[in-house]
């Protein structure tokens, strides 16, 4: 199984610096409810390059910051939705929600 939130992966990443890493988790859950309603939006409306781009832009958050199997999630998303195959991408987006739920006690 992927890890939720590497933490030792991410401190690795950025030094050590857990202030950083305090800051960087914090502005992810500022960020992160617009993307989510944009896939969500993308995905009832049939825009498959709007949940593209907002797929990717969550994949690459949380990647940087070691959420892994969110991050793997978003990736399925965005390529479902590159390949025009929205189908995919709605049946994904639950399971996106459900790393989403095991990650933010964590953080």
């Amino acid at each position: 199984m992927m890890d939720i939130f590497n933490r030792e992966e991410l401190l690795e990443r950025i030094g050590e610096d857990e202030e950083l890493m305090i800051e960087l988790i914090e502005l992810f859950k500022e960020d992160y409810p617009e993307k989510i309603v944009a896939i969500q939006r993308g995905l009832e409306t049939g825009d498959s390059e709007s949940v593209r781009k907002s797929a990717h832009g969550l994949k690459g958050s949380a990647g940087n910051l070691s959420f892994n199997a969110l991050s793997e999630r978003a990736k399925n998303i965005e390529l479902a939705a590159r390949d025009g195959n929205m189908d995919s991408a709605a049946e994904e987006f639950p399971l996106l929600m459900e790393e989403l739920d095991r990650l933010l006690p964590m953080i």
